[in-house]
């Protein structure tokens, strides 16, 4: 199914928020994932921040956003702390471009004209 407005996906257990990453200090980081077309990215944050979101968005599934969702790409790592996280995989190989590896990012934005910024691969 496509959506053509950024849309709130289930958890499957009948709320929104999904829980990205359970680090042992400070909290977790929770989000609401969301997808537009063919592209999906989360709206990320604490849990208290994610479940204020989450009762302005009536806590359900199928609320469309205003914005869009947009793909980001760079020939430098977009968090040095986790560097393979972003990595462009296309195929099952990590991309390059003249040599170097591609990241890439999705992400939700308000600004319906913001654009793709897509590095083409090396073949």
């Amino acid at each position: 199914m496509k959506f053509k407005k950024p849309t709130v996906l289930n958890n499957g257990m009948g709320g929104i928020l999904y829980n990205l990453l359970e680090p042992k200090e400070p909290h977790r980081i929770y989000g609401i994932k969301i997808k537009q077309e063919n592209k999906e990215a989360y709206l990320s944050g604490d849990l208290d921040v994610m479940l204020e979101l989450s009762s302005e968005l009536d806590n359900r599934a199928g609320y469309e956003l205003p914005g869009k969702i947009v793909t980001k790409e760079f020939l430098h790592p977009i968090n040095s702390e986790d560097e393979m996280r972003y990595l462009k995989i296309k195929n099952g190989k990590f991309c390059k471009k003249n040599g170097q590896y591609i990241w890439s990012i999705t992400e939700y934005t308000h600004d319906i004209n913001e654009i793709d910024q897509i590095i083409e691969e090396d073949e």
